[in-house]
């Protein structure tokens, strides 16, 4: 059975879909700065952040679907008539990326895109082949859900129904979509400045991706973090779990009052950050012993103890198991491990 579902499992609690401009909760973090949480049952992917200033806006990260940016740019525009001018990419995945072309059609030639070096390699590899195998693969996903839907009654079959007909949606938007990338890198630091405040965009290292990058602002001591930082548990698919430990240290070191996540609710403090230290470390060692005692992935992922840190994360989502995530997580980390040691 597979334990990473591409996209049905990741839309699985998919409902129906608020009005345009009214898919994100919109959180003010501190002055000018905002974070953009998808409505329960909108399937945006992850969530988004803008900052305001005086002659224009900076955006980071862009959804799954460039109507969902258009849904954000819809909010942006009830909160300010200046243009988005920035966007940046915190890492390759799609639920990331694929709405940058919104501000293309919304800003033609005026939004500069900035990433990582390595995200905007990897967008333009990593993010190709995986838009091209959502494509050839949403449509079986689809019949197997109208193939379960006659089995189905009341609430249960009007669910499927409803998420059948967001998944044709965005099949058709799938086929529309075009992978905008980054005109700006970066190797480890880039700062824009702006007459009200310093915008820094930094690299510490890899950790859930190989080009994680996170916007911090020092003055209103926020930090954008992208996947780097979740409400749940690190998902390890393309991560360097040893390596993620250690580029959260580093992250640590700044003035934090507020994390905005990639996903899940915005943290007060660093405690979070720590708190995912702590659990990969943890993780990390489990690994170890398990190796020791010739234990697989599958074996050992069932040993990480979830429970000891489930206080520190938002509630688990039902259409995805952490526990599964574990066995990525104890992948990742044997294969980084084997690589350390050739």
């Amino acid at each position: 059975m597979a334990r990473i579902p591409i996209l049905i499992a990741a839309l699985s609690a998919t409902l129906c879909r608020p009005a345009a401009g009214q898919s994100f909760v919109i959180h003010e973090v501190a002055n000018g700065v905002f974070a953009a949480i998808p409505r329960p049952g909108v399937p945006a992917g992850a969530n988004a952040a803008f900052i305001i200033n005086d002659d224009d806006v900076l955006v980071v990260d862009t959804h799954m679907r460039p109507s969902f940016a258009r849904d954000l740019l819809a909010q942006i525009g009830t909160l300010t008539p200046l243009p988005v001018r920035w966007v940046v990419n915190t890492h390759w995945h799609p639920d990331h990326t694929q709405g940058n072309q919104a501000y293309t059609g919304v800003f033609p030639g005026e939004v500069v895109f900035v990433a990582q070096r390595a995200t905007r390699d990897d967008i333009a590899t990593l993010g190709l082949r995986r838009l091209a195998r959502d494509r050839e693969q949403l449509p079986r996903q689809i019949t197997a859900l109208e193939e379960r839907l006659p089995s189905l009654s009341g609430s249960d079959a009007r669910r499927m129904q409803q998420q059948i007909a967001e998944q044709r949606a965005f099949l058709e938007e799938l086929h529309l979509i075009e992978l905008i990338l980054p005109s700006i890198t970066f190797e480890r630091s880039l700062r824009l400045h702006t007459p009200s405040r310093d915008i820094d965009v930094l690299y510490f290292g890899r950790g859930h991706t190989r080009g994680d990058a996170v916007v911090y602002l020092p003055r209103e001591r926020v930090a954008l973090t992208g996947d780097l930082v979740t409400g749940g548990p690190p998902f390890a698919r393309d991560g360097y779990p040893s390596e993620w430990i250690e580029t959260l240290s580093a992250l640590r070191e700044l003035d934090i009052a507020t994390v905005v996540p990639g996903h899940g609710a915005v943290r007060e403090g660093k405690q979070v950050i720590a708190d995912r230290i702590d659990f990969l470390r943890d993780a990390m060692a489990t690994v170890t012993r398990g190796l020791g005692a010739g234990k697989n992935a599958e074996q050992i992922a069932a040993e990480i103890d979830l429970d000891a840190y489930r206080h520190t994360f938002d509630p688990e989502p039902p259409n995805h198991p952490w526990r599964d995530w574990m066995v990525m997580l104890a992948e990742r980390a044997i294969a980084e491990l084997a690589q350390r040691q050739n």
